[in-house]
């Protein structure tokens, strides 16, 4: 079976340094993993809602508008 591949670390160190501001803490590889990790998690999880989305308006292409309504679900659940 073959080895899953994972986003780079690197541009999400960069994203992390950039909403922590400040040269002071510094970030552990384990966190930047964790991170990528969650990141990859909630995208499959935006994607199948966004596919859900398009399934209902009955369409067979993911569109942008289905990404962010799927995203406002996922994240402003009731």
């Amino acid at each position: 079976m073959a080895k899953e591949k994972h986003m780079p670390l690197q541009p999400i160190r960069r994203y992390m340094e950039k909403g922590i501001g400040s040269k002071e803490i510094r970030i552990s590889a384990e966190a930047v993993e964790a991170l990528r990790d969650i990141l990859e998690n909630l995208i499959v999880r935006v994607s199948n809602l966004a596919k859900m989305n398009a399934e209902s308006d009955k369409r067979k292409t993911v569109k942008k508008e289905d990404i962010e309504r799927a995203f406002t679900q996922y994240f402003l659940k009731p």
